[in-house]
């Protein structure tokens, strides 16, 4: 049987931050994913670090551009305020300077708007930790010097 990693456990939080109420809406129908608790919305960035404040979040879905406050700076606020809350930027532009910007200040990583139910699902669950079988096999790969283990040949 395989192990359904959200079940029994407590759904990932999130808040939506977004000024497109159509988007917005849209993504809040995250909530109805297993393992997903939507528990807040956000049409700007200010209203965006309120949140924030008042719910406490263990993920923000966080476009850039944004009226009152961008995404960006919202971002930073963000991760001044709240560490342990993970930024991940839902944008319609993937131009690098924005993308590097809001990297910068401090978001986990990004997804174009066009990303599907399931791709937004694992972007805001928390990564699974290794099989140990992986961190055995790295670990005895990894613990004789760099010298001592031979280079691959190239054929």
């Amino acid at each position: 049987m395989t192990e359904n990693p959200t079940e029994n456990a407590e759904p990932v939080t999130v808040v939506v931050a977004d000024d497109q109420s159509a988007v917005r809406e849209g993504l809040v129908l995250l909530g109805t994913v297993p393992g997903i608790a939507v528990i807040g919305e956000a049409e700007d960035g200010e209203a965006a670090v309120e949140a924030v404040k008042a719910k406490d979040p263990q993920v923000v879905l966080m476009d850039l551009n944004m009226p009152r406050l961008d995404g960006v700076e919202a971002t930073r606020r963000i991760r001044a305020s709240h560490p342990q809350t993970r930024v991940v930027v839902l944008t319609t532009y993937a131009d690098d300077e924005s993308i590097i910007a809001a990297l910068q200040a401090g978001a986990l990583g990004y997804l174009t708007k066009d990303a599907t139910r399931a791709e937004i699902g694992r972007a805001v669950r928390p990564p699974r930790p290794a099989r140990p079988c992986s961190i055995r096999r790295c670990s005895s790969a990894c613990s004789s010097p760099p010298s001592a283990r031979p280079l691959p040949s190239r054929r």
